[in-house]
């Protein structure tokens, strides 16, 4: 017989020994009492029985739920046709033993100690299922309650809206919890959330399309893919999901069709396609992998509910960053998240490069990239001196018009000392006429695959959707329809 049998259960000691949860046991390492432990009899720093009960009870609260004694709606309904119905769930103690990593007899005792406390004795005199009676049952909650967060959201949203669009020291405080520790942050089937692209990566380009409806601009393009394809130049650029008006971002996909996809292209009408090599490693974060972080911690830890309620906040938000956008809406519905673009590019750290994010125009499997605008600049070509550019679009044949694209270029006959070469500057006739100073001092980023590039000509576009009937009834006023 223990010579400790006659001390209540409360006041019982345990050793962290005892207790193979590693929160839990270094917590009655660093701030447990000296005593002897009531289980295994060794002294050491140890905790009650009944301090213990608290961290188990506040584990109970936030993560699991209490299963149904009985079978409930479609349940009920089986078992009565059946006869067979298993209650969900583990057995109380068998949970606590398991939460502790404990032996039964420790369980045991957090759970009477645990069951005193919270019966409620009118409640076991109508026969009620007390919480932490042996009958009960328990599951770990899937469900994790982001509120807070997601009304924070919501007052940054209308805070950017309708007061103001620069960050004020409350938007920035809170941009940073949401997006200050990227770093080392993973999915629960090992993606990480920040994906190193560029040269000998996985992700080493980005495919850009255009769309055409008119002879001139397209044969620009065809002449000088490298600025007529890449984005347009600061001040010009029109305001997308995450730029505003006059900031220039390279908008791209990681396969050819998403990319189409993207440009929404009417029929009719004519696309070019190019692929855009990285020069330099660059860094991103995946808006997609948000959606199933992996949060690791003790249910015993106080912060981890948080990290659980960010986690499941992130997930909603990737959804919603990625949702379709109506034409009439986008000039206040993509304000939110240009901000958060804002933030992502100027304030955290590691510095990012851009964003991939899945396609909300396209079905396909393949991501989006949004690469900020100091890492948005394509490299000029280098071309000789005094060199002319010619384009065709088709010719005449025997049959009939026959497309035929072919870009000439033609380069003078040398003079010694040759002409050193030099980028191609915008020309408005495609010849190599003298460049406009050039201000942009961003170093080049990406590099345009001049066979890569190709025109698309757009003959039918496929809607896929989603029917809904839509009933009708007639009724005379003050009578019921049923």
């Amino acid at each position: 017989m223990n010579a400790l049998e006659d001390i209540p259960i409360g006041d019982r000691s345990v050793c962290a020994d005892c207790i193979g949860e590693d929160y839990l046991a270094d917590l009655i390492t660093r701030s447990g009492t000296p005593a002897m432990c009531y289980y295994c009899s060794i002294n050491g720093q140890t905790i009650t029985i009944e301090e213990l009960s608290e961290h188990v009870e506040q584990a109970f609260d936030q993560h699991y739920v209490r299963t149904a004694s009985e079978p409930e709606g479609y349940e009920y309904y089986v078992q009565r046709e059946t006869g067979n119905w298993a209650r969900s769930g583990e057995p109380v103690a068998e949970v606590i033993a398991q939460m502790l990593v404990t032996d039964e007899a420790i369980a045991e005792d957090v759970r009477e100690v645990l069951d005193d406390k919270t019966s409620d004795w009118d409640g076991i005199t109508c026969g009620e299922e007390q919480p932490f009676s042996d009958e009960a049952h328990y599951e770990e909650t899937t469900f994790v309650d982001h509120t807070s967060i997601s009304e924070e959201y919501r007052q940054f949203e209308a805070v950017i809206i309708e007061q103001a669009r620069y960050f004020s020291p409350e938007t920035r405080r809170f941009l940073g919890s949401l997006f200050g520790e990227l770093e080392g942050l993973g999915t629960h089937d090992g993606r990480p959330v920040l994906v190193d692209a560029g040269p000998g990566q996985p992700i080493s380009s980005f495919f850009r399309a255009r769309v055409f409806q008119d002879d001139m601009p397209l044969k620009r393009a065809l002449a000088l893919p490298d600025q007529e394809l890449g984005p347009p130049p600061p001040r010009l650029g029109r305001a997308g999901r995450l730029n505003a008006t006059g900031v220039s971002l390279f908008y791209g996909a990681d396969t050819a069709e998403v990319a189409l996809a993207e440009v929404r292209p009417p029929v009719g009408s004519r696309v070019v396609m190019a692929r855009f090599e990285l020069l330099r490693p660059a860094r991103l974060l995946d808006i997609d992998a948000l959606k199933s972080l992996l949060v690791e911690g003790s249910l015993f830890d106080p912060e981890y509910l948080g990290r659980l309620a960010h986690s499941a906040f992130l997930d909603s938000f990737s959804r919603r960053f990625t949702q379709p956008v109506m034409p009439d809406h986008e000039t206040f519905e993509y304000i939110p998240t240009q901000a958060v673009a804002d933030y992502l590019a100027n304030e955290v750290e590691p510095v990012l490069d851009g964003i991939l994010y899945a396609s909300p125009q396209s079905a396909l499997a393949g991501k989006n990239v949004a690469l900020f605008h100091r890492s948005s600049r394509v490299e000029c070509r280098v071309t000789p001196e005094g060199m002319t550019t010619d384009v065709w679009i088709g010719h005449q044949a025997e049959d009939g018009y026959e497309i035929d694209y072919t870009v000439f270029e033609e380069v003078p006959t040398p003079i010694a000392p040759a002409a050193p070469s030099r980028p191609v500057g915008r020309l408005h006739d495609f010849t190599s006429a003298d460049a406009p100073e050039n201000l942009d001092t961003r170093a080049p980023t990406l590099r345009i695959d001049l066979d890569s590039v190709e025109v698309r000509h757009i003959e039918a576009v496929e809607v896929r959707n989603e029917v809904h009937e839509v009933s009708r009834s007639r009724h005379t006023r003050g009578q019921s329809s049923f």
